[in-house]
């Protein structure tokens, strides 16, 4: 030894079986007295001669802690390095599978890659060929130096953990193997005499990625079509023979099937880059299959165009069925007057209908995308859709049944007879529908419903959702019910039966079976002034409202009724503008606050659960004329009530 820290290093080794505070202070010892000598003039050398060796100086501090020390402690250090070797054995093997995983994944990507050089020999072009073949094989060659780098952090942080699982030895501890040195990145380095050579072999093969996409791209190569999402080759061909349904099935193409007067034949054009296709008639079924897309992509960045069929149908062409299935892909379909009944299966993509006659039913289903219906003519309707979003307009609708997950739903200007709408959790947006009943079940959302118009509509929301109707008619009645926190306001609705309650959360109703002021017409656009005319000519000759809240907030602000029934648990009530020939309030350990409620009698009954827990009503009338309100109340509710009120106790 001639110097202190290899002294210090084999000191440390000797003492690896005390605990790390001690080994600590031991070597803190010795480096200060080391120091001190050399400070006085004492050659290194000298130093260390005159010092026991480190492992008698180990031996000591060993004996100065018992004759069984040592033993023990080897003992428990031994357990807890086989403990330690085991661990890192299996985070090893999870290593490996992990760098196995990534390996297929690049292979994969390669193996793909060398594919696009293939089918890039079939482009018309030969500057679009050489510049593909260029791009691609730089591709490929900087995902094998990226390998090669994450190759080489695998091997470091195996070997790490190889070091721990050979230090569990006594006779391994602290070896180094040969092997356990060795990178890809410094095999290069010593091959080419070159530092950082894979790392700059890397930059250049970048630049020519670059160079060559660049160049594909102003010469409208490849590069520039997968962009622009632009196929290169199409076919053309008629149809002779006749067919009465249409079955297409694909992993990935953009599909249109339009009623076109210009043709006589059903006529097939078909816009590819690399993927065929294959159609022949059996059974009166025209069946319609594309080859699955090879999808060439740089990390899914650039991605191969997508192939497009386009299938125009005759004008009055009879179709008994159009059955599509496709996993990525856009549909469309528009004109078709005489198709009844399609069934559209997407995964991925987006659903187009515009202008379709005629069609006796109809079924959608669509995990992640768009659906947009416009000017439709349907009997029967069905849709799943998972998410993405639904825009719908001037539909007709005998009868539609909606089960949506997360989409944005809006509908304006449609007619739909029976509308039955269950939804996980989009946002709803209703405008200018009518028709004969409504129903719709939604959770955690926001519901948004204007001029509604039918004879029956039907409302659950639930988990702090939020309903809001505006400016609607129930011609025979409207039922609502919240539940789990959730929100529900009602404003200029009328309806001869009107049956609201709520389990909690908050009730809203604001201009109940009341019109519109001349000052509020005059405020709004015309579309929207010419529907709240409209809406102040419905009139009503008996209506009867109930209002239930089983621990929901009430407030009632200009409310018209013959009959009323309102019941309120808990939780508090605030009732304004209130005008009913008849009414029957039922007060549950509940707060209210009453004012202009115009009406002969009010029978009425105030219940308090415990002196805690009570009834208390405070009622204010200003009106000239006196009001009875025949009262039921226990010993410990309130009530409080206005000069002018009569008060007669059951």
């Amino acid at each position: 030894m001639n110097s202190s820290k290899e002294f210090l290093e084999q000191l440390a080794e000797e003492l690896r079986y005390l605990p790390s505070k001690q080994v600590n202070e031991v070597l803190k010892h010795y480096r200060d007295k080391i120091n001190v000598e050399i400070d006085y003039g004492t050659p290194i050398e000298k130093v260390l001669e005159s010092m026991k060796s480190p492992a008698e100086i180990a031996k000591g501090i060993y004996e100065m802690h018992g004759v069984n020390y040592l033993a023990k402690r080897k003992k428990q250090t031994k357990v807890k390095d086989v403990i330690n070797a085991g661990i890192c054995a299996v985070i090893s093997c999870l290593i490996f599978f992990l760098f196995f995983g990534i390996a297929y994944f690049f292979e994969s990507v390669v193996i793909n890659q060398i594919s696009l050089i293939g089918n890039a020999f079939t482009f018309k072009s030969i500057l679009d060929i050489v510049l593909t073949t260029l791009c691609v094989l730089s591709y490929i060659l900087i995902m094998f130096v990226i390998f090669i780098f994450i190759a080489d952090l695998f091997i470091i942080l195996l070997n790490g953990l190889l070091g721990k699982i050979l230090d569990a030895k006594e006779s391994t501890r602290g070896k180094n193997y040969s092997f356990m040195d060795f990178t890809f990145t410094g095999w290069f380095n010593d091959k080419t005499k070159k530092p950082k050579f894979l790392f700059k072999v890397l930059i250049g093969l970048v630049i020519a990625f670059i160079i060559t996409g660049v160049s594909s791209y102003a010469t409208n190569g490849y590069i520039n079509r997968t962009i622009r999402n632009v196929t290169s080759k199409s076919e053309i061909v008629e149809i002779d023979d006749k067919f009465e349904s249409i079955f297409i099935n694909s992993n990935e193409v953009n599909l249109t099937i339009i009623e076109d007067a210009n043709v006589t034949k059903p006529t097939i054009t078909y816009e590819y880059e690399f993927n065929k296709y294959h159609y022949d008639i059996t059974n009166n079924i025209l069946n319609i299959s594309v080859d699955k897309n090879k999808t060439y992509d740089f990390l899914g960045i650039i991605q191969a165009p997508s192939s497009k069929l386009k299938l125009n149908i005759p004008l009055g062409y009879s179709l008994d069925k159009i059955d599509i299935k496709v996993n990525y892909g856009d549909i469309y379909l528009k004109g078709l007057t005489n198709s009844d009944n399609f069934t559209i299966n997407v995964l991925n993509g987006n659903v187009i209908l515009g202008d379709n006659k005629n069609i006796d039913n109809a079924t959608i289903s669509l995990s992640v995308g768009n659906i947009v219906s416009n000017k439709n003519n349907y009997n029967n309707l069905n849709i799943t859709h998972a998410s993405g979003e639904l825009n719908s307009g001037e539909d007709t609708i005998t009868k539609l049944n909606h089960h949506n997950g997360s989409s944005s739903i809006k509908t304006v200007g449609s007619k739909i007879e029976e509308y039955n709408l269950s939804n996980s959790s989009g946002t709803v947006y209703l405008e200018n529908l009518s028709g004969n009943t409504i129903t719709i079940s939604t959770n955690s959302s926001i519901n948004t419903l204007y001029d509604i118009n039918y004879r029956i509509g039907d409302f659950k929301i639930n988990n702090t959702c939020k309903l809001n109707i505006t400016r609607s008619y129930f011609s025979e009645k409207i039922v609502t019910l919240s539940n789990t926190n959730s929100y529900q306001t009602l404003n200029y609705v009328k309806s001869p039966l009107m049956d609201i309650s709520g389990l909690n959360g908050t009730i809203i109703c604001t201009n109940i079976n009341t019109n519109y002021s001349s000052d509020k017409i005059s405020s709004y656009e015309d579309e929207y002034r010419d529907r709240a005319y409209s809406y102040n000519k419905i009139k009503l000759d008996n209506c009867k409202i109930e209002i239930k809240s089983y621990e929901a907030n009430i407030s009632i602000d200009e409310l018209v009724a013959d009959e009323l029934y309102f019941e309120q648990t808990r939780q508090l009530s605030i009732i304004d503008n209130v005008n009913v020939k008849s009414s029957k309030m039922i007060f549950l350990s509940a707060l209210s606050n009453i004012s202009e409620f115009y009406g002969e009698t009010i029978d009425m009954k105030a219940d308090s659960r415990s002196i805690t827990d009570k009834t208390s009503i405070d009622f204010v009338n200003s009106k000239e004329s006196e009001l009875v309100v025949n009262i039921e109340k226990d010993g410990t509710s309130e009530f409080n009530a206005s000069n002018n009120i009569t008060i007669k106790e059951k």
